[in-house]
């Protein structure tokens, strides 16, 4: 280009009116269209809350101790978590501890009273972007802590008298103790190993009358000193012996558990004189599903009719209706709590058996 160049000057502010356009967008772009302004994206939408969990499932008690239970269930699902609530039995719901949260199976429970019932609930939890979600609570599963070991052997009062006195039947195995006679058991196996392998249990017999029976005679000979009875030992005169058998008879038909239809009667029952521990028609019927029947498949409840065999009654906390003079079996072996006898065979059924069963060298 020849010559100067001279400025060029807008009339009349048309160059301010250009820088404002051109500042508020109202410009072109290079390709001489007009430019877009910019504009602000719109928000993402809120992610959906989640469906509630499934309700876990096979409550139940790993281990127990005096002062602590191990508590576990089946994990659910897409369950991010769990809550769980424990509370001495009859304890308000308005007086409880806040849940606790749990990540996965199993709880441990510390910190509790021994010789104490426990109850415990568990629920769901499902945490997402979108919120959180519960299932419902389980029913509750409980459980007795043990009783503390330590506790002296207290003094024998009237239990001996008591057992005696039983409702039910003369206590033969009661009045004719000897203490250097352990008690011994006749067991008639064939018939009970074929019922269990009709119900699926092929080690019933051990697993519920051998087994709890060893137990229980240790348990006796650990906090007494002495023996009581003697498992292993081959079956003596009938006036020692408990018989435990399985029979084709229908015992107490309209047996008290509601849900069992009323022609099956009670699956266990025990008798006085001669002594005896009965297994009845239905206990190995696989079509007979009601609760009192799976439980008295798989309880140990030898041990409670057991109990009856010696001249205890239920515990009057439960069942104050029945007579005042005879002697009471604990809460836990009244109820069969948790199906094992190392547990629901409480310290003060040991005690009140040792005082049935005195011994000259071992005085209370």
């Amino acid at each position: 280009m020849d010559g100067p160049v001279h400025p060029v000057h807008l009339v009349g502010g048309t160059w301010a009116l250009a820088a404002l356009l051109l500042a508020a967008g109202c410009g072109t772009g290079t390709d001489g269209k007009p430019v877009a302004p910019p504009t602000t994206p719109a928000p993402a939408p809120a992610p959906p809350p989640p469906e509630a969990p499934d309700m876990p499932t096979r409550a139940r008690v790993l281990e127990v101790g005096e002062t602590f239970i191990v508590w576990t269930w089946d994990p659910v699902e897409d369950a991010t978590g769990y809550e769980v609530d424990v509370a001495r039995e009859g304890t308000p719901a308005e007086d409880r501890q806040r849940p606790v949260p749990v990540e996965e199976p199993p709880h441990r429970s510390d910190g509790l009273t021994p010789g104490t019932t426990y109850q415990m609930w568990v629920r769901a939890v499902r945490e997402t972007a979108g919120g959180r979600a519960v299932s419902d609570w389980t029913n509750y599963i409980e459980w007795y802590t043990w009783q503390d070991s330590s506790v002296p052997l207290p003094a024998c009062t009237d239990q001996r008298h008591r057992a005696k006195s039983y409702t039910f039947g003369h206590t033969q195995v009661v009045y004719e103790w000897q203490h250097d006679r352990p008690i011994r058991f006749r067991i008639v196996k064939e018939p009970i190993i074929a019922g269990g392998l009709r119900i699926g249990r092929p080690n019933f017999l051990e697993e519920e009358i051998l087994e709890p029976l060893r137990d229980m005679a240790r348990r006796l000979e650990e906090r007494l000193g002495y023996p009581i009875m003697d498992s292993d030992a081959p079956p003596g005169r009938d006036d020692y012996t408990v018989l435990v058998e399985w029979r084709d008879r229908v015992w107490s038909p309209g047996w008290g558990a509601p849900d069992c239809p009323e022609h099956v009667g009670s699956p266990w029952n025990a008798g006085q004189e001669p002594p005896e521990t009965i297994l009845n028609r239905y206990l190995f019927d696989p079509a007979i599903t009601c609760r009192g029947y799976l439980r008295d498949r798989d309880s140990e409840t030898i041990i409670h009719e057991l109990g009856h065999t010696f001249g205890m009654n239920h515990s009057r906390i439960l069942q104050p209706e029945l007579p005042p003079q005879e002697l009471s079996m604990s809460v836990p072996l009244t109820r069969i709590i948790g199906g094992d006898s190392d547990n629901f065979l409480m310290i003060e059924d040991l005690d009140n058996l040792g005082c049935v069963f005195p011994h000259p060298d071992f005085p209370r």
